[in-house]
């Protein structure tokens, strides 16, 4: 799982990565839809990451 964060558009193991190494399996899946969510939505990237900041307000 550190190899493919670190080898994504993320680059960092900043985040819930340090917990999620302790569950390779869970911690792949996550990374996966998080990156999926975040780097290959249909909204434009502005929006995209507008629309993440405004759900994690919350």
């Amino acid at each position: 799982m550190t190899r493919a964060v670190l080898g994504g558009k993320r680059g960092n193991m900043q985040g819930p990565y340090n917990v999620l190494l302790r569950s390779p399996e869970v911690g792949h899946l996550a990374q996966s839809f998080g990156a999926h969510t975040r780097f290959n939505s249909s909204l434009p990237l502005a929006l995209n990451e507008l629309a993440i900041l405004l759900v994690a307000r919350d």
